[in-house]
């Protein structure tokens, strides 16, 4: 009987560290995710910090004829992708350009001669590839540095001195709690149904123009209108979720003005 009880009391001890672990984990998780939601409301409720970067305006895409960026990004399949297209003199010197595809007034892309159907091919003598190498310079340029762009166009390279201006924004992040609702709701799992599919990561790069058409008519139709997030527009940012779980930042775009002005 003695080694009965002895057996049985190892057997709860056990037990009870078992449960002292699991509530111990429960509590880290518990303290981490009290953490996450201190530390954005702290951000929420703290004045947010102006930042700035060179802004020249309009809209841009890659121009690229490879074969994997015709294949995984073509223009004319996704209307956002990349034109897998490259004239032969700049394609002997380079493996791709960036597209103007839209100037807008008061900008000074526009101000400076930047036409729609432009290519360019270099910022100050440097190769710009793609719209990621153009923002980089441009972004990192303070306002009022002149910049010489060279565009192809016409079948002819022309230099294009252009007055970098000031776009200023603010950074915003969020957390959410809950779960992505459908149109649909099936209780039986799809049979293509993937567990990596419950972490979700996305970025995304597009700019808000304050001077196009797009913006003008949300802001003209939206002033009386006020959603969850009121009027403000947001493109550029990145969000992840996992399960229940949302993290995501943005930045808001505030002004957008030349160097002077």
């Amino acid at each position: 009987m003695g080694s009965v009880d002895c057996l049985y009391i190892r057997g709860t001890r056990q037990e009870t560290l078992e449960m002292e672990d699991l509530a111990m984990k429960r509590s880290q998780g518990v303290l981490v995710l009290a953490g996450i939601l201190v530390f954005f409301a702290s951000g929420c409720a703290s004045p947010k910090a102006v930042y700035q970067r060179g802004w020249i305006g309009g809209k841009y895409l890659e121009s690229n004829p490879t074969f994997l960026k015709e294949l995984s990004s073509n223009y004319f399949k996704t209307d956002q992708g990349v034109i897998p297209a490259l004239p032969d003199v700049i394609k002997s010197q380079q493996s791709g350009g960036v597209f103007v595809s839209r100037t807008y007034d008061g900008t000074p892309a526009k101000e400076a001669g930047v036409r729609e159907g432009d290519l360019i091919v270099r910022i100050d003598g440097r190769k710009v590839e793609n719209v990621k190498d153009m923002r980089r310079l441009i972004d990192w340029s303070q306002p009022g540095t002149r910049l010489i762009m060279a565009v192809y166009r016409n079948g002819n390279v022309t230099d294009i001195p252009v007055v970098v201006g000031v776009e200023r924004y603010q950074k915003e992040h969020y957390f959410s709690l809950g779960l992505g609702l459908g149109t649909e709701f099936d209780p039986i799992p799809h049979p293509e149904f993937n567990l990596l599919e419950i972490v979700k990561w996305e970025v995304n790069h597009t700019r808000v123009e304050l001077k196009s058409p797009e913006y003008n008519y949300f802001q003209a139709v939206s002033q009386n209108h006020f959603g969850l997030l009121g009027n403000k527009v947001n493109f550029e940012g990145w969000d992840t979720r996992f399960l229940i779980f949302g993290l995501g930042g943005r930045k808001v775009v505030l002004s957008q003005d030349r160097a002077g002005s």
